[in-house]
């Protein structure tokens, strides 16, 4: 390499260097800012207190999905339930703090097995999360755990404690084709489903989704009620590749999606994602799904054909790159 080249590429990595210190400081700042803003709100741990409300009432034999905790109700599967029922047994003292210390200890988990940086831990999606005790964060931390983690039977029972939590979680098994994730996340539903109030669920299906779209600020972050996004979303996350695409699917796609959906962007760590997720517009986690597709472009590090069979992929295929 000459020295003329040698210059080119100092300069190209202190300019990204500088970039990426840039967009992590703005971030954790408006994390920060965040936190503060909101603690001690009202809608402090405002989704542990719902989940143990529908779960103490589903225990005494009523109607989960009839509970209200501050003009919220559920409006999740009855899988929740079974998650939420430690929690339900609290003082109701305890069930808001107890709510957020395990998601907060949960993120911890995720950030520290994804092994990205501990700045993620002051995203707006993390911190969201952790403010109203959100399962996502536990779920994340067990699929994260699942998935990388090397055999072991006890992922396994992570893997469906994961799903009864968050059916969503299952996602990016499924998209990475691990078999043997995607069979205990379903029997975890199967074997449970007997116990639990789906009869009610399904007879009340459509009025659930309904409310889950309007709690959800009207299905504002879904690309779903923008459908102009659609397509570029989509785009985005095949030439992404396969590894970072299968975990931006539930934050990027699905319906209804809300702030802490964004926690499933850990594994992939990227400041852009962080950044551009922050932007007041329509479906933010898409549209930063597709900031990040051009990025890796620029830098040549896409990898659409790990989607594909290997037999299927040409030779000299670029790989997406951290």
């Amino acid at each position: 390499m000459t020295r003329q080249a040698i210059s080119r590429s100092t300069a190209l990595g202190g300019r990204q260097f500088v970039l990426r210190g840039t967009a992590i400081g703005i971030v954790v700042m408006v994390g920060l800012g965040y936190a503060v803003v909101h603690l001690g709100a009202p809608a402090f741990s405002i989704d542990g207190r719902v989940y143990a409300e529908a779960a103490r009432t589903w225990l005494e034999g009523g109607d989960p999905w009839a509970t209200e905790v501050q003009g919220l109700s559920l409006a999740a599967p009855p899988t929740v339930l079974l998650v939420a029922t430690p929690l339900a047994l609290l003082p109701s003292a305890l069930i808001g703090l107890v709510s957020v210390a395990i998601a907060a200890t949960c993120a911890v988990i995720a950030v520290r097995l994804a092994r990205v940086g501990w700045w993620w831990l002051l995203t707006i999606p993390v911190v969201e999360g952790v403010m109203v005790g959100s399962l996502d964060l536990l779920a994340v931390a067990l699929m994260i755990w699942a998935l990388r983690s090397e055999g072991g039977r006890a992922r396994l029972v992570g893997v469906a404690v994961a799903v009864l939590a968050k059916p969503y979680a299952l996602l990016p098994a499924i998209a990475l084709g691990r078999r043997s994730v995607v069979l205990a996340g379903a029997l975890a539903v199967i074997v449970t489903a007997p116990f639990l109030p789906w009869p009610r669920y399904i007879a009340e299906f459509s009025a659930l989704s309904r409310l889950l779209v309007q709690q959800a600020g009207n299905g504002i972050g879904s690309p779903w009620a923008t459908p102009i996004l659609l397509p570029p979303t989509i785009v985005a996350l095949v030439i992404l590749g396969r590894r970072d695409g299968s975990w931006l699917l539930v934050p990027a796609l699905w319906p209804a999606t809300q702030v802490h959906y964004s926690v499933f962007m850990i594994p992939v760590g990227s400041p852009v994602l962080a950044l551009v997720s922050l932007a007041p517009v329509p479906a933010p986690a898409a549209v930063a799904v597709m900031a990040l597709a051009i990025v890796r472009w620029t830098q040549g590090q896409l990898d659409p054909w790990s989607w594909v069979p290997d037999r299927w992929t040409p030779a000299g295929r670029s790989v997406a790159g951290v």
